[in-house]
């Protein structure tokens, strides 16, 4: 079943992307793309040609295909609504967080490598966000593995269930509140980053790859869809611990993440974009979160 919940994620991750898009467009009433647009698009990108500017070293080229790789690492060390990983060893996640942050590390590396002073732009804010979302990042990693009462990630995600739920409502909900601002920050979504902008001044991961294309885009697009499907799966293992057997559990898992599509749509729906000095802001309110929920952890152990 492990290899079941990976191929999902290989197979449908643009799906989840087709989902935000729709939602997004059914509330403005408009009708937005085709279902499978996201996978026309990949498709459309692959039969096209790279071109790299002079200014580029082998760096730029590595990147997409190390994006890929370190996502779908990701993927094999992570649980899905209770089927097992097929990697699992103790301090597993803070590999998970190296190869996240090694994601973010060459994106950074490309944009600088081009030259351009817009991509440029884009890399230095995309490392002022990351120097503020990792670490609370890492602390929610390690306040569900005191939650799990596990060092092994894909252990501490396995404990999770309405039992644990109703043992301690209020930490399983600050993480989760905190993990949702952190998806939206992660993934260049609204209110933090619009992906569909074109306004290069406002944008913050979308101008990092204005020199990326062809098959190149393709797989860094790819990448962030692979990125996205693993911070809802880790939202959903808390908020909807929903566990069961064989082809009842990949439904279980389906509509989980249709819903977290269709609230990600909602908020980007409903939020306007905030200004570039306010996400800082944004950013400490899950600091804040996941802060009284390690304080509330570690009480209710003592």
């Amino acid at each position: 079943m492990n290899l079941i919940a990976f191929l999902m994620a290989i197979l449908f991750a643009p799906l989840l992307v087709s989902i935000i898009y729709k939602t997004k467009a059914s509330m403005a009433g408009r009708k937005g793309p085709k279902w499978f647009q996201s996978y026309w698009d990949l498709s459309k990108l692959m039969r096209k040609q790279s071109l790299y500017s002079n200014a580029t070293s082998w760096i730029f080229r590595v990147t997409p295909v190390i994006n890929v790789v370190a996502s779908l690492l990701v993927l094999l060390m992570l649980p899905l609504n209770g089927w097992p990983p097929a990697i699992a060893f103790p301090g597993d996640l803070i590999v998970i967080i190296f190869l996240l942050a090694l994601m973010r590390f060459f994106t950074i590396l490309a944009a600088l490598d081009t030259g351009s002073s817009f991509e440029g732009m884009g890399a230095s804010r995309e490392a002022v966000l990351s120097s503020l979302t990792e670490p609370v990042f890492f602390l929610i990693l390690f306040s569900l593995a005191k939650l799990g009462h596990s060092l092994e990630f894909s252990k501490a995600l396995l404990q999770f269930n309405m039992h644990l739920w109703s043992q301690d409502t209020t930490s399983i909900f600050l993480l989760a509140g905190a993990i949702f601002i952190l998806l939206l920050t992660e993934n260049a979504r609204m209110p933090v980053d619009d992906p569909t902008t074109h306004l290069e001044l406002t944008m913050i991961h979308e101008v990092m790859l204005l020199d990326t294309g062809g098959p190149d885009l393709a797989w860094m697009e790819y990448a962030s869809s692979l990125k996205l499907w693993i911070f809802c799966s880790i939202w959903i293992s808390i908020v909807c611990p929903i566990k069961s057997s064989g082809w009842i559990n990949l439904g279980w898992v389906i509509i989980g993440m249709g819903l977290v599509g269709v609230s990600i749509g909602l908020v980007e729906s409903s939020m306007a974009r905030l200004k570039l000095s306010r996400v800082p802001l944004f950013i400490a309110g899950s600091f804040v979160l996941t802060l009284f929920a390690m304080i509330h952890i570690w009480s209710a152990i003592g």
